[in-house]
């Protein structure tokens, strides 16, 4: 019997992966390159600053990132698309009881879970004659295409062909290699089922450690529930990546999405170099040490980085942000209106990382992943964590008797841990539903012109976008100026309208059980209101019918009911109405900046 991996050789072989240089940065390789210029950035003259005139936003010094260093310039360990681990859906979300279709640097992949409750991932076509198994069905733990009725156990390999004329025939049938189905290596872990996009290297895949920052693994150790958000964008993996790793952006473009978030709290955006304020720090220290003096010394460092010097932290131990042993290209400090101390990293080639400092030595966190679904699309996976302990009943009631001042941020903490996960999926649609409008146009002119065009078009004078920089540099020398799709990968359309760019359903919800399933409750609860209100409306007109208005307004029991039904009819005309309009909030809200005042 022929194994399946065969068949990956002699049916479908997929194409070479493109190696490009990817950056080998050891902490004490960067450290040792520290102080080493930043690479000047090519611009087209235009504007104040390039006419030699002075502006209060240009930048006043480069930042330093572990690009710049030597190690990472001369760096030629091979970077492939393929053989990295990427984050592609979370558990929480994901119907477990069907296939669900998946598109991966432009292959077509169906994710399904077998009789042992493992995720499974496969090439998304039945080798009979070519139908899409996420189409199909989970029976047995087995994935069925729903075509004909062909079966493919968790390894792939065919094990049912109903129209074989006897169980030889089948058995014949079964063991050819062209009749498996490629397999692709998954794991799951903090929540997210990760995806090795090279179907042939199940060895390598296993011993590759999966990008998960420091932080996240000590949040799911402490047992904190861990919620993702997850959208396929209508936009390139590339695009995706300059706007969140840009907190410059937020107060504008999220203008009261939070009481944190209005125009008016932006403002001057300083970005300091993690990198370079450990520098400082440590030389600092050693200036100290050297003269004798172990106290009164200053030195800079930044929110949840730990000692040493690099992008990443430096030191032995990894930033809290960041993967161990994965030092992100740029770490930037930043002040915000949440916090006078934040951090944002990127860690190639998919995790950007937030991190402020709270009040009482308490760490903020947000983790964003980015994985390159196809030309023009791509798939965000996004949550918050912090190293508060979270609240109970019992501390409420606590607050409540002996520190009544505290109860309200321990009420909006309660609140935030325990809101629905639907409910919070659909403040984060309107996020990205607030930028998708800019960034669905971007991408159509970087495609124009080349995805290396931003060199001559953008014009990037202030410090906050140092990291959009440092990103778009590392893209472009170590990772090809971007992915290597899958041959014959559906190409990047034409700009899409308003409409199917802030398209909720098709992006998140036919996605998402959680929305799916609120969404159907939401339905119910709408067609229930408006039947109760049609009812309590009927009784009203046959309390009129009978008692007529000059009856009902002389008093008494008739008058009550008819008060009561009316104000019955009115209040369940507004919940069908607010139960629609929730409906309607999965599917798609129209947003305008232009009148969000």
């Amino acid at each position: 019997m022929a194994p399946c991996s065969a068949h990956s050789a002699q049916f479908r072989a997929p194409r070479a992966p493109v190696s490009i240089a990817r950056p080998a940065l050891g902490r004490a390789a960067v450290h040792r390159a520290a102080g080493v210029a930043r690479r000047p950035l090519t611009t087209r003259p235009r504007g104040p600053v390039e006419r030699g005139q002075p502006s209060s936003t240009a930048a006043t010094a480069p930042a330093q990132t572990a690009l710049d260093t030597p190690a990472a310039q001369a760096a030629d360990a091979p970077f492939s698309y393929e053989r990295t681990w990427w984050a592609v859906h979370d558990l929480a979300s994901i119907d477990p009881d069907r296939p669900n279709a998946l598109e991966l640097l432009g292959k077509k992949l169906v994710l399904w879970r077998d009789g042992e409750g493992k995720w499974r991932c496969n090439e998304d076509m039945c080798p009979h004659r070519l139908a899409p198994l996420s189409e199909g069905r989970t029976v047995d733990g087995q994935l069925e295409c729903s075509y004909h009725g062909w079966r493919f156990n968790s390894g792939g390999r065919c094990v049912r062909i109903p129209q074989s004329v006897d169980a030889k025939a089948e058995a014949t049938a079964c063991a050819s290699s062209r009749s498996c189905v490629r397999s692709y290596p998954v794991r799951e872990q903090s929540g997210i089922i990760w995806v090795w996009a090279h179907p042939g290297s199940p060895d390598e895949a296993e011993s590759s450690p999966l990008p998960i920052p420091l932080g996240l693994q000590q949040l799911v150790a402490s047992g904190k529930r861990i919620r993702w958000f997850r959208r396929v964008l209508p936009y390139s993996w590339d695009v995706l990546l300059e706007n969140v790793v840009d907190p410059a952006h937020l107060p504008h473009s999220h203008h009261k999405l939070t009481p944190m978030l209005t125009r008016d709290k932006s403002g001057p955006m300083p970005f300091a170099s993690v990198q370079q304020q450990r520098q400082h720090a440590s030389n600092g220290a050693d200036h100290s040490a050297a003269s004798g003096s172990s106290s009164g010394s200053s030195s800079s460092s930044s929110s949840g980085s730990s000692s040493g010097s690099g992008a990443d932290g430096g030191g032995a131990e990894a930033p809290d942000y960041a993967p161990p042993g994965m030092p992100p290209v740029g770490a930037f400090a930043f002040p915000s209106a949440l916090s006078a101390s934040g951090v944002v990293a990127f860690t190639p080639p998919a995790l950007v990382a937030y991190e402020y400092a709270l009040p009482g030595s308490a760490k903020l966190w947000t983790w964003i992943y980015a994985a390159p679904a196809g030309p023009g699309r791509s798939i965000v996976l996004t949550t918050t964590g912090n190293t508060r302990p979270s609240v109970t009943p019992g501390m409420l009631a606590k607050a409540l008797l002996t520190a009544p001042k505290t109860l309200p941020p321990l009420l909006m903490n309660y609140y935030i841990q325990n809101i629905p996960m639907w409910r919070s999926h659909l403040l984060s649609n309107k996020l990205f539903d607030q930028d998708s409008v800019f960034l669905a146009q971007q991408d159509a002119l970087l495609q124009r012109k080349g995805r290396q065009s931003w060199t001559s078009d953008y014009y990037l004078p202030i410090q906050s976008d140092l990291l959009v920089t440092a990103t778009r540099r590392w893209i472009d020398s170590k990772a090809g100026g971007g992915p290597a799709y899958a041959e014959g990968a559906e190409p990047m359309g034409p700009t899409p309208s308003t409409e199917q760019i802030q398209d909720r359903w098709s992006q998140h919800t036919r996605h998402c059980k959680a929305c799916r399933d609120a969404m159907a409750a939401m339905a119910v609860k709408a067609a229930r209101a408006r039947g109760a209100a049609a009812a309590l409306f009927a009784a009203l007109c046959a309390l009129l019918g009978t008692y007529g208005a000059p009856g009902l307004l002389a008093g008494g029991a008739p008058a009550l009911l008819a008060a009561a039904a009316a104000a019955g009819a009115a209040v369940a005309l507004a919940v069908a109405r607010r139960a629609a309009a929730t409906v309607q909030a999965f599917k798609h809200v129209p947003f305008s900046h232009a009148d969000n005042e």
